[in-house]
């Protein structure tokens, strides 16, 4: 089985509810069998272009004041913001049925973490040194899902 793959259509998936949920109609995402690192590409009621990345949570808003992500997919998915002239923003499903959407900022400076993590989240148990970014978890970033 291609864990990769079924990890994007499970975000992809994800993702088309919550744009149902808004009205959205405008949205096309990556390959779910690629290895890209943003997830695809929308435009919001107010006519703004948004490039995204999605990540999923096995755990509730509730279980840590923050939530991480890989540095290099912060900075993939503001390096595309650049090419395609799309505000970047990040979305993170949690198993509470809450979705927080964290805005990027071009300008901004985001502090880094470093941990030991898996080389990948899907089949390798080796842990390497790698950067992350945190974001808090705070309500005005919350939705609720339908």
């Amino acid at each position: 089985m291609d864990y990769f793959k079924a990890a994007g259509d499970n975000e992809r998936q994800k993702m088309t509810n919550l744009f149902e949920q808004f009205g959205i109609t405008s949205y096309v995402f990556t390959k779910s069998d690629g290895y890209d690192r943003v997830e695809g590409y929308y435009t919001g009621k107010t006519g703004n272009e948004y490039v995204f990345e999605v990540k999923c949570r096995d755990l509730a808003t509730t279980a840590y004041t923050q939530t991480i992500i890989e540095k290099k997919k912060v900075d993939a998915v503001l390096e595309e913001s650049d090419k395609s002239n799309h505000k970047p923003i990040l979305f993170f499903f949690f198993t509470d049925g809450n979705c927080m959407f964290q805005r990027l900022d071009k300008q901004t400076y985001y502090s880094t973490i470093y941990m030991n993590a898996p080389v990948t989240t899907m089949g390798y148990n080796e842990k390497v040194l790698k950067p992350f970014v945190p974001f808090n978890i705070t309500t005005n970033k919350l939705i609720k899902l339908n």
